[in-house]
């Protein structure tokens, strides 16, 4: 008997039949065997919960996720890989929620390292992780939430010379950066390598969303051209600051995002410009 049969052996005998909140059987597998599992067999967690969706077994704690998603929905999430590229305010929240909703493959880009005044809204710092770079407390975070994700923590600033080597083999990224000129390089690298980019933003009570499809960049027209570091004028999170709500707020409408496409539902915000103001409860959006 091969190696694959024997694992799939073992995930159904160790399988269990429970009763979800809807009231139907699902067979489910949990955390604790599944880890057991993937040591005894010298395999990873991902893989081993990639091999359970596979033999039709629902990692338990996707359970509450069945009545919107289909385990085939479960098993496109685990396969997906997402950049994401800055791992602060928007990066750190859409961390989590891509995490704790399977995404399996993350690729997490950031040079710099935590401070107290991260403390405010960054979903990933705390105050033992000051002075701890970033993409590794991503991966370390990650871990204890979901062990079933894969994180490659990549510490580098993105530039012209390296960001299309980063995105390489990407479904999409995800543009958790603060400053335009780094924005338009990555808008640049992702239609050249030809995968969707979430383009988010905010500054005090407000925040944008916008999907950019490979070929159709517009931030150029939004923020003018700022090629030029030195030429860029400061900007409105220097100003107005940025809080936890809002990088909230605009991080689960990027994860949205992400889901929309992964899983081909929904209608995607292509060439859509939302902007939200959490202070008045205002959501608008205009036609690039």
């Amino acid at each position: 008997m091969n190696i694959l049969r024997l694992i799939t052996t073992d995930l159904i005998k160790q399988a269990e039949m429970v009763t979800n909140p809807e009231g139907n059987p699902v067979k489910i597998i949990k955390d604790q065997v599944l880890l057991k599992l993937a040591h005894k067999y010298s395999k990873s967690p991902y893989f081993m919960y990639e091999q359970a969706m596979l033999d039709g077994v629902c990692p338990y704690r996707y359970l509450r996720n069945r009545a919107t998603l289909s385990l085939e929905d479960q098993l496109k999430l685990a396969r997906s890989k997402i950049a994401i590229i800055g791992a602060g305010g928007l990066g750190g929240q859409s961390i989590i929620l891509l995490a704790r909703m399977g995404i399996g493959n993350l690729t997490v880009v950031d040079y710099d390292q935590f401070d107290e005044t991260n403390l405010n809204r960054q979903a990933l710092s705390s105050t033992a992780a000051v002075g701890e770079y970033k993409v590794l407390e991503a991966q370390k975070v990650v871990q204890t939430i979901n062990p079933a994700v894969q994180v490659n923590p990549v510490i580098q600033k993105i530039g012209k010379d390296n960001t299309e080597k980063l995105l390489a083999g990407m479904d999409l990224v995800i543009d958790a950066l603060d400053n335009v000129p780094d924005r338009l390089i990555l808008e640049q690298a992702a239609s050249k390598i030809g995968i969707p980019m979430i383009h988010g933003a905010l500054a005090g009570f407000d925040g944008q969303v916008s999907l950019i499809q490979p070929g159709k960049g517009k931030l150029k027209e939004l923020f003018g051209d700022h090629s030029v570091i030195e030429d860029a004028p400061p900007g409105p999170e220097k100003i107005l600051g940025v809080l936890a709500v809002t990088a909230t707020m605009i991080a689960s409408f990027q994860t949205m995002e992400c889901l929309k496409i992964l899983l081909n539902r929904g209608k995607p915000e292509e060439n859509q410009f939302m902007h939200l103001n959490l202070e008045y409860t205002q959501l608008n959006k205009f036609t690039l």
